[in-house]
């Protein structure tokens, strides 16, 4: 969309680092850019950066995570996390109508990972019980090793659910070493996901992840904030 408008985009990677992320905003302003597009690594360190945004008069499309205040973005757009997480419950009982012991890998200070549990557990109800529910830290690393703690506190689990597909990669190492065949459950629908789940067959422990579609949310980002640059009507949130 940029492109056909003529425009340039300047990428940044904001590296799970809310200080490196403020500095690249600095960055952006000193750049004198005419929007911003915001995926914050942390919807509650956000302020700062959308404070100096604000007083240089830059628009702001918050993507993906949703800040903690969205009365600081121009406009906010993303995937539905909620129905993630019911896609994700739905296949659960699916996989499992007699129920049983969950595990919940979460995030800390991620709204879309709360929808996306949210969803989950509205989905399951009182037929699963959540016995562990732990930051996963959306990282293969990290999900590896709170998997492998969870593993061993609770032996007789029948699922987990990670928030992304990132931590779920740990996840499936953890499970596919220990031997057990606990289900996981995912969201983002990302190529490695994909890949396991082709490769493992319908035998295999990963047995879902809810799909978004990145692209979308990236050219729905863009025609709002051609919208907003051209003084067009747009929504506040999509």
């Amino acid at each position: 969309v940029v492109n056909e408008k003529g425009g340039e985009v300047i990428r940044v990677e904001g590296k799970t680092d809310s200080n490196y992320q403020l500095g690249v905003i600095e960055d952006f302003i000193a750049q004198d850019v005419d929007c911003v597009f915001y995926n914050p690594v942390d919807a509650e360190a956000a302020g700062p950066a959308l404070k100096l945004l604000q007083e240089a008069g830059i628009p702001v499309v918050n993507f993906d995570l949703a800040v903690a205040d969205l009365d600081m973005v121009t406009a906010f757009v993303a995937t539905d996390h909620y129905s993630a997480g019911k896609v994700a419950g739905e296949s659960m009982i699916k996989d499992h109508p007699e129920g049983g012991k969950i595990a919940i890998l979460d995030r800390t200070n991620d709204n879309a990972a709360s929808q996306r549990i949210e969803g989950l557990l509205d989905t399951v109800g009182e037929k699963f019980e959540v016995v562990s529910r732990l930051d996963g830290g959306g990282k293969p690393e990290t999900g590896l090793s709170i998997t492998e703690d969870i593993l061993q506190a609770n032996p007789d689990l029948v699922a987990i659910y990670c928030i992304n597909d990132e931590c779920a990669q740990g996840a499936y190492s953890a499970i596919t070493a220990s031997g057990k065949n606990i289900g996981i459950y995912s969201a983002n629908g990302g190529p490695e996901a994909k890949a396991a789940i082709k490769k493992d067959g319908a035998e295999g422990i990963w047995k879902c992840t809810a799909a978004q579609s990145p692209f979308t949310v990236g050219q729905k980002s863009a025609e709002v904030a051609y919208k907003i640059l051209e003084g067009k009507d747009f929504e506040k949130e999509t």
